[in-house]
């Protein structure tokens, strides 16, 4: 994993206060709530790979089977054909977290 900073945290810094208040509260009613119906705010992208969307902001991220949802990377919106290298980058992270889970355990 990881070890130093992290891009999710850096990015959403990045961001005017109301679009990181938007994606705030959308993470926030998504883990209160379970999955977000509406996919114009939080749509699967294939795979396992979610993306959560305020304006042209983007967090990527999956479950990780129990009730938890973990963050992968973010971004800005990717033109049609970059949606692929997003969510492969995505089950790259989410490869490493399992083997990081299967060895904390």
């Amino acid at each position: 994993m990881q070890a130093a900073g992290c891009q999710v945290t850096e990015f959403v810094s990045t961001l005017n206060e109301r679009t990181r208040n938007r994606l705030f509260a959308i993470i926030k009613k998504t883990a209160e709530e379970g999955k977000y119906e509406e996919e114009e705010i939080y749509r699967h992208i294939g795979e396992g790979i979610w993306e959560f969307k305020a304006q042209t902001a983007r967090i990527y991220s999956f479950n990780d089977g129990t009730r938890r949802i973990v963050l992968t990377h973010a971004g800005y919106k990717p033109s049609k054909n970059m949606v692929k290298p997003e969510r492969d980058k995505a089950l790259g992270i989410h490869a490493q977290y399992e083997q990081w889970k299967r060895t904390a355990s």
